[in-house]
């Protein structure tokens, strides 16, 4: 047989074998590469319903509290709220890396809107998510202030009023004695009327002006009860202004 003929076939083998090699590692490379993607795009999957989950648990509640209690408890349940949206940074970070990743390894065509443009979604949620909870605890924490603030002066208002009911009491034995009288009611009309305890009712009615504001909000039957005590509280008042001045 001629030698020539068969080196014709020894190399269409060895030809063919470094193709087969070549095919056999660019499918490797392929698969190696098919292998990272599904693994970027599980990594990112996985940040992306963890930072779902987050933003659906920082919306805040429609409650509306209706008493000094219950924004308190509103207030704790925000503050923690905003612990974990502290701590959901990192997590917001690690998405719209993974999300980086993704795109650099993905064609141009698939940078229009995946995964980038998820990842961008839903930082603006989480960040309008923020911004909600923090006006929402502005709004509760400045309700809470001026609902303290009116139930002290209230109580000093209502001390105040006792006392002066008291010593208007004390004075009846007294009264026989017209100067002496005259001079001890006229003093106590003008505590009445005046400092303290006009002031003090004046200050009351004032101070439940921006409370009635977040109750007509918050809830009717609350302010009309608050409205009803404030009416009371005057009423009284004018009661005593008008059993001072009666004895004089």
């Amino acid at each position: 047989m001629d030698p020539e003929a068969c080196l014709l076939p020894e190399q269409e083998l060895s030809s063919l074998q470094q193709r087969l090699t070549a095919l056999a590692s660019a499918a490797r490379s392929a698969l190696d590469a098919a292998q990272g993607d599904l693994a970027s795009w599980a990594t990112f999957g996985r940040l992306r319903d963890q930072v779902e989950a987050l933003v659906a648990k920082l919306e805040p509640s429609d409650e509306r509290p209706d008493s000094t209690r219950a924004l308190r408890r509103e207030l704790q349940a925000l503050g923690r709220l905003q612990e974990d949206a502290q701590r959901g940074q990192a997590l917001l970070d690690q998405l719209s890396e993974a999300a980086r990743s993704l795109e650099r390894r993905s064609g141009p065509k698939a940078r229009g809107d995946l995964p980038g443009a998820q990842a961008a979604s839903l930082g603006k949620r989480w960040q309008k998510a923020l911004d909600e909870l923090q006006a929402r605890k502005e709004r509760l924490t400045q309700a809470l202030a001026h609902w303290e603030a009116l139930s002290q002066s209230l109580a000093r208002a209502r001390a105040t009023m006792e006392a002066r009911e008291h010593d208007l009491a004390a004075m009846q034995p007294r009264l026989l004695d017209v100067a002496a009288s005259e001079e001890a009611l006229q003093s106590l009309l003008s505590q009445v009327t005046s400092d303290p305890l006009g002031h003090q009712v004046e200050d009351a009615c004032r101070k439940a002006e921006p409370v009635l504001s977040y109750l007509d909000w918050a809830s009717q039957p609350a302010a009309s009860a608050l409205r009803s005590e404030l009416q009371a509280l005057r009423d009284r008042h004018s009661q005593l202004k008008k059993s001072v001045e009666q004895q004089l």
